[in-house]
């Protein structure tokens, strides 16, 4: 029997989260980070993740206010889920997000 394969065409998204403000959602990141950090490793591994980082208030000052990232998925919605999925959403890190599509126009080997 004949099996044919799906290549599903996976959506660059620009996910860009904020930090509830203040010591307490410093206080919040720092105490979920670690277990932020485990899964988005793993996901960068498997090419879910393209580039992650802080979001900061200022070169000067550096402190963290929010997320950025570039995550592959099927749809908007997908990425959705899988921002609402993670510990900075479920640990009340992130007060709010958005997620953008986007298309890469350089580091795109």
């Amino acid at each position: 029997m004949l099996q044919t394969v799906q290549h599903i065409r996976k959506l660059s998204t620009g996910p860009v989260a904020k930090d509830h403000p203040g010591n307490e959602g410093l206080q919040r990141r720092l105490s979920v980070r670690g277990e932020h950090f485990e899964k988005a490793n793993k996901d960068f591994e498997q090419g879910i993740i393209k580039s992650g980082g802080a979001l900061l208030d200022s070169p000067e000052n550096g402190k963290m206010i929010g997320s950025l990232m570039i995550v592959e998925a099927e749809s908007i919605e997908k990425a959705r889920s899988y921002i609402e999925s993670d510990i900075y959403v479920r640990g009340g890190v992130w007060k709010s997000w958005e997620i953008y599509p986007y298309k890469a126009a350089l580091g795109t080997k």
